[in-house]
């Protein structure tokens, strides 16, 4: 009827209330994206803290944010091509592997000296001994001792490893075969039965087939990698050792492919990347498979790939001779992306430093998201929140803290669904007077600068800074799916928060 007011009431009596529009409002903010990398399933799927993209940025060791990557500064260019580096901490000195099987010393990168000629063409392993480093590659032992490359020709004819154990060096041959030197002589390699301090010999898996492709420490034991996806491990100390097989269908891809990590040893396989470490049930070791949410960039891995451990950032690298390097950090077991203007053939740990190794230039990383004046692009993309419903995101939010005091153009941005935002623009710097006649007049006089909140000429801040840019803007986007993701080039800066309001309707 016109004019007629309808008022419904339920069984209790009481008058019921409308429905508040949007009560079912609700913020996403994350900060934390120690998770790393997931691949393997949709990104819709992932955890909060992962990523299913993330292209040069990593968590920050002192923050634990994610940041973008430090850049690159070309220390030296050699006119040889590098294939494999090491380091000699004793004598501080660098050792770069070249094409030609050569081998160049340098303590400085000013002056790069060629010291000689490797005895194989295997892949270069290097160990530490007495008063520098063991080589092999392929053919007899070669030793460095900081003043000349010698090659022991008493060694075995082929040597396709280096190791020191018990003041020893060991080796192995193309089977499956390790030989120990003589106690504290690296040129003893010759076998007597009745002198135990003289070189010794050991069968690795007693006809079950297959070639030792490397071996490793891991607690007080040593383990032998063969090609047929078996590794064992040796025991204690001659009289007394004793080998006993650890596990199968531990396939390691090459010869470089593999690392030890404190208590962990990590092999790279074809599709897999397996950890053996140490458990508490009868001292027993147990492998893991570690590379499972990112087992489709582990396949994409070049057959070459080489393991790198990083102790001064705590990071695992797998560099493969190419553009792209793919990332382990070690304390939150996250994987992240980084590509290059060149390829990566190396990298190396010096005295709390990183040095990267091209094949023509060793680098040094810097603060700048450069890669030697080239700058950098960066790429992140987040958990996206899917709904039956549609969702309408109503505010974006951001914070950053850059790294750069000055930036005339960040070529950054956040885009949510299908909104884009340009990062916060930073323009700091000195309070300097313009060059016109009326800068005076501009330039804030009170000695109470902590207190002048007046903007400074040339400077979208205040004068107090906090060094924490927050962006927040409203936003009217309706899907059933809210993709984010930043994106930018040659900006440094930490992620401090990213997120958006939002109401199911």
């Amino acid at each position: 009827m016109p004019g007629t007011i309808i008022i419904c009431i339920d069984g209790s009596g009481e008058t019921m209330q409308l429905s508040t529009k949007h009560a079912n409002q609700q913020q996403v903010l994350q900060s934390d994206f120690t998770g790393g990398l997931n691949t393997s399933c949709f990104d819709s799927d992932i955890a909060a803290n992962e990523l299913s993209l993330c292209t040069n940025m990593e968590v920050d060791r002192n923050t634990g944010l994610l940041r973008t990557c430090k850049g690159l500064r070309k220390l030296c260019k050699i006119n040889v091509d590098v294939t494999n580096a090491a380091y000699d901490v004793l004598n501080k000195t660098f050792l770069l592997f070249t094409e030609d099987y050569h081998v160049y010393a340098t303590t400085d990168f000013l002056r790069v000296e060629d010291i000689g000629q490797l005895t194989g063409k295997e892949k270069v392993v290097t160990t530490l001994w007495e008063s520098g480093v063991i080589i092999a590659s392929g053919g007899q032992l070669q030793y460095y001792d900081g003043t000349e490359l010698k090659t022991l020709t008493t060694s075995p004819s082929h040597c396709k490893g280096a190791y020191t154990r018990s003041g020893r060096v060991l080796t192995f041959d193309d089977g499956d075969q390790v030989l120990y030197s003589g106690v504290g002589d690296e040129t003893n390699w010759k076998q007597e039965s009745n002198d135990p301090s003289t070189a010794l010999f050991a069968q690795i898996g007693y006809k079950v087939g297959g070639k030792i492709m490397g071996a490793i420490n891991l607690s007080s034991d040593i383990l032998f990698i063969k090609d047929n996806g078996m590794v064992f491990r040796l025991q204690n100390e001659y009289p007394d050792w004793k080998i006993s097989e650890l596990g199968r269908n531990i396939y390691c891809r090459s010869t470089t492919g593999f690392t030890n990590i404190g208590d962990n040893v990590i092999i790279l396989g074809n599709s897999t990347l397996q950890s053996i470490t140490t458990t508490q049930d009868y001292g027993d070791m147990k492998p893991a498979n570690i590379g499972q949410k990112i087992s489709r960039e582990i396949d994409a891995l070049p057959p070459d790939t080489k393991l790198r451990y990083v102790p001064a950032w705590n990071q695992l690298w797998f560099i493969g001779h190419t553009n792209y390097v793919l990332v382990m950090d070690c304390r939150t077991g996250g994987f992240f992306e980084r590509t290059f203007e060149e390829p990566v053939v190396d990298i190396i740990s010096a005295d709390n430093k990183v040095y990267l190794i091209r094949k023509n230039a060793v680098c040094d990383f810097i603060d700048d998201f450069t890669d030697c004046g080239t700058p950098l692009h960066f790429l992140a993309k987040f958990k996206t929140n899917q709904s039956v419903q549609h969702i309408l995101v109503k505010k974006v939010l951001l914070g950053i803290t850059p790294y750069d005091t000055y930036t005339e153009d960040t070529q950054s941005r956040l885009t949510v669904g299908k909104l884009s935002y340009r990062f916060p623009r930073r323009i700091a710097g000195s309070i300097q007077p313009e060059t016109s006649p009326h800068a005076e007049a501009r330039i804030p006089t009170s000695p109470f600068l902590r207190e002048n909140t007046s903007p400074v000429f040339m400077n979208d801040e205040r004068v107090t800074p906090t060094g924490i840019l927050m962006f927040r803007a409203r936003a009217i986007y309706r899907s059933s799916r809210v993709p984010v993701q930043i994106e930018g080039i040659g900006y440094s800066f930490i992620l401090n928060y990213i997120g958006y309001d939002m109401a199911i309707v």
